[in-house]
């Protein structure tokens, strides 16, 4: 089914300074929302900042090792080892987030770091992959692709493309297609799976995108999926 984005919403559930597109924004939702007692141990937590936020700790999850060829699936990520990093829930997330942070604008290759970077769903990716949607130096290419990532990392169990008529040119309008998998999706939970709060913040991403990009579609195409997340 082809949809039009959508226009941007009017009304906003998080909150965030006033900054312009790219700038630090300060997110009030948190990474990490738990409750009960948690045993740190070292190695077991990860700090990073998202957007602006203040860091914050992940607790360690229980995940299965690394596959043995890992080890030389990282070294050769950017020759083609994207698809043996969905056996490497340890070592693949880091080297997907390498990736992400000079993405590639070749349209096999953009494809495929979406689908590895879906397949193996881990919070120490989900901060390039937004720096990447949020980057207006990037190509329109590129930050499409990162917004179908941060869909499939929010729900697994959704697929999205994008089209445009080749009359438009590449500046052209976006088309959005949507789908759900009606089986178990590809790909698994990496070492650190996607919490709450890390959902809480791909929809504040799709906000941020719809209320201040430049690119009007762009700005289209995060209100539409941003609808299509809490619908």
């Amino acid at each position: 089914m082809w949809l039009r984005a959508a226009p941007c919403l009017q009304h906003s559930t998080t909150a965030f300074s006033n900054t312009s597109e790219g700038s630090a924004v300060h997110a009030h939702n948190t990474l990490l929302q738990g409750t009960g007692s948690v045993r740190v141990t070292l190695g077991a937590l990860l700090s990073f900042t998202i957007a602006g936020m203040s860091p914050a700790l992940l607790a360690a999850q229980t995940s299965p090792p690394d596959s043995p060829g890992c080890a030389q699936a990282v070294l050769k990520v950017r020759a083609g080892g994207l698809p043996e990093l969905l056996q490497c829930p340890q070592s693949g997330p880091p080297a997907l987030a390498k990736v992400w942070e000079s993405p590639p604008v070749d349209p096999e290759l953009l494809n495929t770091l979406s689908h590895a970077t879906a397949g193996v769903r881990d919070m120490r990716v989900l901060p390039t992959v937004i720096k990447a949607a949020e980057n207006p130096a990037l190509l329109r290419p590129v930050r499409l692709a990162a917004l179908r990532t941060l869909v499939r990392l929010y729900d697994p169990t959704l697929e999205v493309d994008f089209k445009t008529r080749p009359e438009d040119g590449a500046n052209g309008r976006v088309f959005v297609m949507m789908g759900k998998w009606s089986s178990t999706p590809p790909g698994a939970d990496g070492a650190f799976p996607i919490t709450q709060g890390g959902r809480s913040e791909i929809l504040a991403t799709l906000e941020r995108l719809c209320d201040r990009a430049a690119d009007v579609e762009l700005r289209r195409v995060a209100a539409r999926l941003r609808r299509a997340l809490v619908d």
